[in-house]
């Protein structure tokens, strides 16, 4: 069960061909970057996306895509 603010950041990375560094996604999504961080340790844990080391940040890509529940 994903939640909103989660099917906020999935659709915001699927706008930009599936990656991000999770600083634009906190930027694009509006999001704090405490939630975002929280988002992504939860969709990287279900397996939806991936975070990878990016300079200071972290580069987030999408692994699979959700069907609408």
């Amino acid at each position: 069960m994903v939640m909103p603010d989660e099917k906020i950041a999935i659709g915001e990375l699927e706008k930009n061909n599936g990656a991000l560094t999770q600083s634009e996604l906190v930027r694009n999504t509006g999001l704090s970057k405490v939630k975002v961080h929280r988002i992504v340790k939860r969709l990287e844990s279900l397996g939806i996306v991936k975070k990878y080391p990016y300079g200071v940040t972290n580069k987030i890509k999408l692994e699979k895509i959700l069907d609408d529940e």
